[in-house]
């Protein structure tokens, strides 16, 4: 869901007003007669509750903004509420380097290994990076720290801090979902799915990408999937030259 969260309630109590005009506006500015950017759509729809939950580029941009005070949380406060176990990491990748030792010193000594032991060892190679790139990530936090809005945004600050927002493979004709109907708990929360990067600007980057799909904004993904498909693949191209058993019963050659 997100762990800082700003709260619109008393500003939008004291004004009167409520932020689901200011959104369809700029969600009407957005498409404009051109090609709508779905991501962004989707995420300013988000922005029209009571409580927004931020990544760390829509705080950054809502304080810039004067939206909002920037938290003072400390780095230890935030490590104690990481559920993540690193010692059940390390553990982890040592068993993965012992399964990766193992069939390198079969290779060498020319013995076999099964399609099995190599399936195993794509995964766990792919599972190895997830490892490290979340390693410094608090991972299970269950709880949030609530900011208090100083005013009702503009127009411009709803359309930065929504461009700041997260990316999306599939964001066309998609329904945001939130937790609550009442104003006392109206909050759209984080898919499950949403790449927290900045989208790639430029007149190049956007016409590249729009020609295979309309939508720019799946770069980070689409190189992702490619990066992970070649080493997903390459683990298991090690069992090129590898004698496996034939599909006869008791693994016989059929008779010529």
């Amino acid at each position: 869901m997100g762990y800082f969260v700003v709260d619109f309630g008393l500003v939008l109590h004291q004004q009167s007003v409520s932020l689901k005009p200011l959104v369809d506006q700029a969600r009407n500015q957005n498409s404009n007669g051109t090609k709508t950017q779905h991501a962004l759509d989707f995420n300013l729809q988000n922005l029209q509750h009571r409580y927004w939950a931020l990544n760390n580029w829509q705080l950054e941009a809502a304080w810039r903004g004067d939206l909002i005070d920037m938290p003072t949380v400390s780095s230890q406060k935030l490590a104690k509420l990481d559920r993540g176990d690193k010692i059940a990491k390390v553990f982890a990748l040592i068993q993965i380097l012992y399964l990766l030792v193992q069939i390198i010193g079969r290779k060498v000594a020319s013995l076999p290994s099964t399609q099995l032991e190599i399936a195993t060892l794509a995964f766990a190679v792919s599972s190895s990076i997830t490892y490290v790139l979340h390693w410094k990530r608090p991972q299970g936090v269950d709880s949030v720290y609530i900011l208090k809005a100083k005013k009702v945004p503009t127009l411009e600050l709803v359309t930065e801090i929504a461009s700041c927002g997260a990316t999306y493979v599939w964001a066309k004709n998609r329904t945001p979902k939130n937790i609550g109907t009442g104003f006392e708990l109206d909050l759209a929360p984080f898919p499950n799915d949403g790449g927290n990067y900045t989208a790639l600007e430029g007149d190049f980057s956007r016409k590249v990408w729009d020609r295979p799909g309309g939508n720019y904004e799946i770069l980070s993904q689409g190189l992702g999937a490619m990066v992970g498909g070649i080493l997903f693949g390459g683990c298991h191209c090690i069992a090129w030259n590898f004698q496996h058993r034939s599909n006869n019963l008791g693994g016989r050659s059929p008779p010529s």
